[in-house]
C-alpha cells in the first residue's frame, strides 16, 4: 500500500492508527512488509479515512467510499439484474469490511 506508506511517512504509525481505528504496532507491521494476517479491512478503513476511494473489483475503477458504502449495505434490488449483481459481487467483495469469512476448515 503505497499511498500508507506516504501517509505514515509524513506523520507516524500512530497518527494513522488512531485516524483508523487500529494499532500503531499493526500499521507497523503492514508497513514494514511484516502483517502475517489478511490486511483487507485495514486497507478498507485506511482507504475510506483518507478519502480516496477503493478501486472496485467488480467494477474495475475507483469508487467514492460513499457509494462503496452505499451498495454494499442497502436493500438487495430485486428489479434491476445489473444492480443485484452489483449488491451481489459487493457482499463477497474483499474492501466489504461487513463481509462473512468463511472457512473450508
Amino acid at each position: 500500500m503505497e499511498k500508507l506508506r506516504e501517509v505514515v511517512d509524513a506523520s507516524s504509525c500512530a497518527a494513522v492508527g488512531r485516524k483508523i481505528g487500529y494499532s500503531r504496532v499493526a500499521i507497523s507491521h503492514i508497513y514494514h512488509g511484516r502483517y502475517g494476517a489478511n490486511t483487507d479491512r485495514i486497507k478498507a478503513a485506511f482507504l475510506e479515512a483518507n478519502g480516496d476511494g477503493p478501486d472496485c473489483p467488480h467494477l474495475g475503477q475507483a469508487i467514492s467510499p460513499a457509494e462503496c458504502a452505499d451498495y454494499r449495505s442497502g436493500p438487495m434490488p430485486t428489479s434491476d439484474p445489473t444492480r443485484f449483481k452489483r449488491w451481489t459481487a459487493c457482499q463477497a467483495c474483499p474492501l466489504n469490511p461487513d463481509r462473512k469469512r468463511t472457512s473450508n476448515a
